[in-house]
């Protein structure tokens, strides 16, 4: 006999009997739908090392049966379903949890596209099975910015050690004289970049007279006496490229009669950039509102033709750039390179984190707030001893 009457009224309780959710075949459930003898989808993703507390081997590869690999599908994956499902979705990836792409765009190309290719796939699989429709636009956004990053997040490394260029390096040569100017540039010396061969002032002459538009006639009659030339300001700079400007055919084939074997002029381009403040979390600090930024007008300088290549408006940097008395700017030292789609994230603040340790210093109160330089100095007396 059943335990319920017409209605779904339970006996025991005379209450409403919970409904039975009924299953919808294939068809119903839509064309992207997944059958379910294949699981959800995301078996592979519960992998990854950045869900797991166990430690990696950075060299290992995931495999079906490794423990790491658990499948949390009913009934489980076979094998050949699984290889097909990383081969569609997402690419065999293994790395450490605690490495992030920035740092593998600092080891190979390799890596870092693969890096990109579990972001790209993970997003292209919430697009093709409609996971969140609301969020369609960013989610088609995303992806292109994924694109982007595939060339963006090389070419901001190979720039960061290639420049400032052959022209920068050759004003570093002429103008930069005062140890002062090494306070700028972390205690390096841009002297170091300098070619023993160099011509810095056929490279200076030559481009300032082949970029009238942007030299000046100040700068183009100064140039005759580089020696009546020296730097007015340093400054420490964020900066947003706005704009490049190529050199003409014609001027490159200029560049290339002046030049000699021995020291060729490499063609050089203008970059136009505005002012940029890029945020790296630090609390307490200056920061210059949007009006400010803009009211500082836009800075421009030389740079090399294949410097420029890997640069692209949006492209963030901090460099360090020194103004000439003939109105004219030059860069010793490129810190940082961005790309145009850098957003700092304040979870960045995180790297390298550690656990607090025990400590039975006194901290600093109201009562002694001295506490952290006594507790110092008494550290260093003990060391002394």
């Amino acid at each position: 006999m059943s335990d319920t009457l017409g209605g779904g009224v339970q006996l025991q309780t005379g209450c409403q009997a919970p409904k039975k959710k009924q299953s919808k075949s294939l068809a119903a459930r839509g064309p992207t739908a997944l059958p379910k003898n294949r699981g959800t989808g995301f078996e592979g993703w519960l992998k990854f090392p950045m869900v797991t507390i166990v430690a990696v081997d950075p060299g290992a590869k995931f495999s079906c049966t490794d423990p790491l690999g658990e499948y949390y599908a009913e009934p489980p994956l076979a094998p050949d379903e699984f290889k097909e499902e990383s081969e569609l979705y997402h690419p065999s990836v293994s790395f450490d949890r605690s490495v992030e792409l920035r740092d593998l765009a600092s080891c190979s190309e390799e890596r870092l596209l693969m890096g990109v290719d579990v972001v790209d796939n993970f997003l292209r699989y919430i697009q093709i099975h409609d996971v969140c429709p609301e969020y369609e636009t960013d989610v088609r956004q995303a992806r292109v910015v994924c694109d982007r990053a595939k060339t963006e997040l090389m070419s901001c490394r190979y720039a960061q050690t290639a420049m400032p260029g052959q022209f920068n390096i050759a004003c570093v040569k002429l103008f930069y004289n005062e140890p002062t100017h090494k306070a700028f540039n972390d205690g390096l010396d841009p002297l170091d970049k300098v070619p023993k061969d160099c011509d810095a002032e056929a490279i200076f002459q030559t481009t300032v007279a082949l970029q009238p538009r942007l030299a000046g006639n100040k700068t183009i009659e100064m140039s005759k006496d580089v020696k009546s030339i020296h730097i007015l300001t340093t400054r420490e700079i964020d900066l947003e490229i706005s704009g490049l400007v190529l050199p003409s055919d014609e001027t490159v084939q200029r560049y290339s009669a002046a030049g000699s074997p021995r020291c060729p002029i490499l063609p050089a381009g203008v970059v136009v950039a505005k002012h940029h403040n890029i945020d790296e979390g630090y609390a307490n600090q200056p920061r210059p509102s949007a009006v400010e930024l803009a009211g500082r007008g836009n800075e421009a300088f030389f740079l090399d033709r294949e410097l420029m290549a890997l640069l692209c408006p949006g492209t963030k940097l901090r460099v360090v750039v020194h103004e000439l008395n003939c109105d004219l700017n030059f860069i010793s030292t490129v810190k940082d390179v961005h790309p145009s789609f850098y957003t700092f994230l304040p979870q960045e603040l995180m790297m390298e984190w550690k656990e607090p340790r025990e400590n039975d210093r006194e901290a600093p109160s109201v009562d002694n707030p001295d506490a952290e330089d006594e507790a110092v100095q008494k550290m260093a007396d003990e060391e002394k001893d």
